[in-house]
């Protein structure tokens, strides 16, 4: 989990805000939100995964979404 955290801070910007993990059978994915571009942090993590996979026996998938700011 903390390759992968520090995959996802590839850029040391701290562009990931919060992260949503939906867990299936063999299946585990984490949704990035974002209010700027996170590619460099998707490739980090994705660099990452392997270990994640293999210990738990399960693929990862890696998604961004954007979050809406508010405007007063």
């Amino acid at each position: 989990m903390i390759r992968l955290a520090d995959g996802l801070d590839r850029g040391r910007a701290q562009a990931v805000e919060s992260i949503e993990v939906r867990l299936g059978p063999s299946l585990v994915v984490l949704g990035l939100n974002a209010q700027r571009d996170t590619e460099l942090e998707v490739w980090g993590a994705r660099r990452k995964r392997e270990l994640f996979e293999k210990l738990f026996d399960r693929d990862l998938e890696i998604t961004t979404r954007a979050v809406e700011t508010r405007r007063s």
